[in-house]
This record gives C-alpha cells, sequence and structure tokens, in this order.
C-alpha cells in the first residue's frame, strides 16, 4: 500500500467518524428538543443545553462537509 493509498483510507476513516458524531449530535439534539416540548417551562430557543448541542451539530456537519470534500477531490486525483 502506498502513501496515497494510506492517506485516502485515513481520510475515509475521517468522513466516516465525523459522519457518526454528526448523527450522534442530530439525534441528541432530537431528543433534547422531544423534552423541551413535554416541557411548558422551557423555551427550545432559550434553553442552554439546546444552544450548545445545536452549535456542537453545526460545528460537526461543517466538519463533515469539509472532509467529504476533501475527499471527493482526492479520490477524483486517484482515479485520474
Amino acid at each position: 500500500m502506498d502513501t496515497s493509498e494510506k492517506y485516502r483510507k485515513k481520510l475515509e476513516q475521517q468522513l466516516i467518524a465525523a459522519k457518526e458524531r454528526m448523527e450522534q449530535k442530530r439525534a441528541e439534539l432530537a431528543a433534547i428538543t422531544e423534552e423541551i416540548k413535554t416541557d411548558p417551562t422551557r423555551n427550545l430557543c432559550e434553553d442552554e443545553i439546546a444552544l450548545k448541542v445545536n452549535r456542537e451539530l453545526s460545528n460537526a456537519i461543517q466538519k463533515y462537509v469539509r472532509l467529504d470534500k476533501r475527499f471527493h477531490k482526492e479520490k477524483s486525483e486517484f482515479i485520474d
């Protein structure tokens, strides 16, 4: 296995991990949202936990998109 193949495999593993983290944060936010819907004393827009998880989800999505772009760019270079 040459260096470029190792790099591609590492990038692919990072992409998979980023997708799993993104899905985890999405599920966590959905659970918090459902919890807030049942509690009339809490407001989704002001809930610190929901805002934190939403921010983490946003960061996870951005990381996934960056890795996905890089992976597809590298993949197309490997094919050429």
